[in-house]
């Protein structure tokens, strides 16, 4: 019987075409982060210490709100379409996106404001609006990069880096720059420009599976970025200025590089994920093998630049306050990061509830360690929290992990 080879597809043929997708993701993500990355900068050394105590409130709360919008908007209904056998494009609404980012912004702003007086008596000018912003420009952008417009997602990306660069130059001429002004029309701008550009998407209604989904994926995005910000939110209660300055910092500078390159190719992995196998689950395992080991040295490296410059140059400045917090907040990335990756790997393996309540149970160990040991014993008692919920989640990515290998890969829509 003669082989029809007329489909197959040459060794190699997409590797040209997965490279510029590489490339593009790589150049978007990195110039949105670095105008994040200028605000927070420029912020730190402009701002008293109190109003960048209460920025880092805002901001805080803004990525809590972002990531619950993301995953009930965007990646939620990606994973259930795969489960439909449709692609990410498909599986993506503008309407929902829309409609998500919207009540997202008015609830990131307003927990800012409530939050920031809770700790200071009262919030500086457009500090809390910066939170709802957040949200409104981060959801289109991601958007459009999960549906696979990665050159339309370079021009929102640009139009905030422009805005941070404004604020940078402005300064450098020795004139003064309201840098929450200018990062309030910076994200503005951002978030108009990405909704220029999801024009013309594709779109689909809401299915049962769709909505479950994206419930309970948006429940563990919200788990998930209270652990990693409670921490910032209750210092700011409880704790002098400078800790809550210190702790930030460490988030958005020093390990901002590391966490924007994992960012930018989270997406990049997920649509890898829900690929059909075809046969290939052994490269879906090198993939993912590579992918933590990258994330993990990047953290770990990312860690070591930190110490350095804090014993070094930035020794009598805001930014010396980084040094208690670079173990502790390292631990913290690493561990959120091990674990999304091992829910990933079970997510697509098994039903819903199963990584949903995984992750409950660890987030809320997590979070209540956090509170209890803040609470009690102030900074070290954070210091400590963070730490050992790093130990928690490694033990239960490892679990996880040796679990799925025992395991047969079950029909996706089947329930136990």
């Amino acid at each position: 019987m003669r082989r029809n080879t007329a489909s197959v597809v040459p060794p190699g043929q997409n590797r040209p075409k997965r490279a510029a997708v590489l490339v593009q993701r790589l150049a978007d993500q990195g110039m949105w982060s670095l105008a994040f990355f200028l605000f927070n900068l420029h912020a730190a050394s402009t701002l008293s210490t109190e109003e960048f105590a209460a920025l880092t409130v805002a901001t805080s709360t803004g990525v809590i709100v972002a990531a619950c919008v993301r995953a009930f908007a965007i990646d939620g209904r990606v994973i259930a379409g795969a489960k439909l056998s449709l692609s990410a494009s498909a599986s993506t609404s503008l309407a929902t996106i829309a409609v998500s980012s919207g009540a997202g912004a008015v609830v990131a702003t307003a927990s800012a404001l409530v939050w920031i007086h809770l700790g200071a008596g009262g919030a500086t000018g457009l500090i809390p609006v910066v939170a709802g912003l957040i949200v409104l420009a981060d959801t289109p952008h991601y958007g459009l990069t999960m549906q696979g417009r990665y050159v339309r997602a370079l021009s929102p990306a640009a139009a905030y880096l422009l805005a941070a660069l404004i604020v940078l130059i402005v300064t450098l001429s020795s004139q003064e720059a309201s840098v929450l002004l200018v990062w309030s029309l910076g994200l503005t701008a951002a978030a108009f420009v990405a909704w220029i550009a999801s024009r013309g998407a594709p779109g689909r209604g809401v299915t049962g599976l769709m909505i479950g989904v994206q419930t309970r994926l948006a429940a563990e995005s919200l788990y998930a970025a209270l652990a990693s910000q409670l921490g910032i939110l209750i210092l700011f209660l409880v704790s002098a200025p400078a800790d809550t300055a210190g702790i930030r910092l460490a988030y958005s500078i020093v390990f901002a590089p590391v966490f924007s390159l994992i960012q930018g190719l989270t997406p990049l992995l997920l649509t890898r994920m829900v690929e059909p196998e075809d046969g290939q689950s052994s490269s879906k395992r090198r993939v993912m093998r590579l992918w933590m080991t990258a994330g993990t040295t990047g953290v770990m490296l990312s860690g070591a630049i930190g110490a350095v410059l804090g014993l070094s140059i930035w020794q009598g400045t805001t930014f010396e306050n980084v040094l208690p917090f670079l173990i502790p907040v390292g631990a913290s990335m690493l561990g959120a990061f091990v674990l999304d990756a091992g829910l990933l790997n079970l997510r697509l393996r098994s039903h819903p509830r199963t990584p949903h309540r995984i992750r409950l149970v660890l987030v809320s160990v997590d979070l209540l360690l956090q509170l209890i040991a803040t609470l009690l014993f102030g900074t070290s008692g954070l210091t400590f929290a963070l730490c050992a919920g790093f130990a928690i989640k490694a033990a239960a990515t490892g679990w996880i992990f040796l679990n799925s290998r025992r395991a047969t890969l079950t029909h996706p829509l089947e329930t136990p």
